[in-house]
């Protein structure tokens, strides 16, 4: 959550330093999240077909390529264009956790699955968020915050990759039996 909190808490003021108008720089986010409510239905109906993990995978994949472009943006339609892009990746990360929650963890462990995984969740939000700030006051931009962003997801894609091949190399030996 590292990754998506950066741009969702910076955003606004990151266009705003771009000179773009405060009003519009704050529909860039309202754009992140009603893309957000298309994405949690579209990587919803993709983990249908390849599975909570690998749509998890993808979408982390896909929020992670993405969140350092917001850095290299000087229109208005340029962010715009990115953040519904964004919008989409970001929320089928939400989705793919409540889905691996689902399809991993015993239904007697369900409901303190999904805390424990919401503690961590917000408080990768918190981190996210934080860092963008700090960053940004040490060095007078959002560069390196988005850099650290970009980073957090390869953490979140190389922890992802493993388990997919965890999960394939164990189904491999229960069907081999």
């Amino acid at each position: 959550c590292i990754c998506m909190a950066t741009p969702i808490i910076h955003v606004v003021a990151l266009a705003s330093d771009r000179g773009i108008d405060p009003q519009i720089a704050a529909g860039v986010l309202s754009s992140i999240m009603i893309a957000g409510l298309f994405g949690r239905i579209m990587f919803g109906k993709i983990a249908d077909y390849i599975g909570g993990l690998r749509a998890y995978l993808l979408a982390s994949l896909f929020q992670t390529v993405l969140v350092f472009w917001f850095t290299q943006l000087h229109s208005a339609a340029a962010f715009y264009i990115l953040a519904i892009l964004f919008g989409l990746g970001f929320s089928g990360v939400m989705t793919g956790v409540w889905i691996c929650v689902r399809e991993m963890i015993p239904p007697e462990f369900g409901g303190l699955s999904l805390g424990i995984t919401s503690l961590f969740a917000m408080t990768g939000m918190g981190l996210g968020g934080y860092q963008g700030g700090y960053f940004f006051d040490l060095t007078g931009n959002y560069t390196f915050s988005f850099i650290n962003a970009a980073l957090a997801g390869v953490v979140n894609l190389i922890i992802l990759g493993s388990l997919v091949l965890y999960v394939t190399r164990k189904q491999e030996v229960l069907l081999a039996k």
